[in-house]
């Protein structure tokens, strides 16, 4: 048994939890293949995702072949998945912000914290990043942009 560790942020540049929708279907993906044994993320302090490790048998999966499916996996799920993080003022904004996001086509899930972040998943076939973040400013009329949040 061999264990294949990758930087989280090298995997998943856009993505800051553990339990993300495109983490899970990952992971998930890379158990299914021949000679995977087991994925999981390794989680750092406050539960900020650190790594992916991919234990695995390098008889029938060699440590190369396994990052080579997993950089696939990777960017099929950023091809087709988009992520929008967005603070705003406080926890009943983000609420109100995330009502409405939800009724957005495209949007596959929200999420919000006591801090007043939301973390929306979308499908980029079905929408785009800017129609995620106009929902938004319905609501919400100081979001910082892209390169800001």
């Amino acid at each position: 048994m061999a264990t294949l560790c990758l930087p989280f942020a090298d995997v998943f540049p856009d993505v800051d939890e553990a339990h993300d929708p495109c983490v899970v279907r990952l992971v998930a993906t890379l158990e299914a293949h021949d000679g995977v044994v087991l994925a999981h993320v390794v989680t750092g302090i406050a539960g900020t995702p650190v790594r992916l490790c991919v234990h695995h048998d390098p008889a029938v999966a060699p440590a190369d072949d396994v990052r080579d499916t997993v950089c696939v996996l990777s960017e099929s799920q950023r091809t087709h998945f988009g992520h929008v993080h967005a603070r705003v003022a406080d926890a009943a904004a983000a609420c109100a912000a995330a009502e409405r996001t939800r009724r957005v086509s495209g949007v596959r899930g929200v999420e919000t914290t006591d801090d007043g972040t939301l973390h929306v998943e979308y499908n980029r076939d079905r929408t785009t990043e800017a129609a995620v973040r106009a929902a938004i400013e319905e609501v919400v009329t100081d979001l910082p942009g892209p390169a800001d949040a």
